[in-house]
């Protein structure tokens, strides 16, 4: 199993809007894009928008970065 390296804290998950870490928690459930804009009836557009918004909040680079960041500041 890969543990990926501690993350120095880039900026605050506090600037992530609520319906975004709504997201991120999904995210981290394993559901992919369209499973969540099913769930939340959005589009998939507008789930991939929030996913992009969050990782360069984030200053981040991918998803799986984004999930790991915010298990480790306790959002998750």
């Amino acid at each position: 199993m890969y543990h990926f390296p501690i993350i120095e804290k880039r900026k605050d998950l506090k600037s992530l809007t609520k319906r975004e870490k709504e997201i991120l928690n999904l995210l981290a459930t394993g559901l992919i894009s369209k499973q969540i804009a099913d769930r939340l009836y959005i589009s998939i557009n507008t789930v991939n928008t929030h996913r992009q918004r969050i990782i360069e909040k984030l200053d981040l680079t991918n998803t799986a970065e984004a999930v790991n960041y915010s298990m480790s500041g306790g959002l998750l």
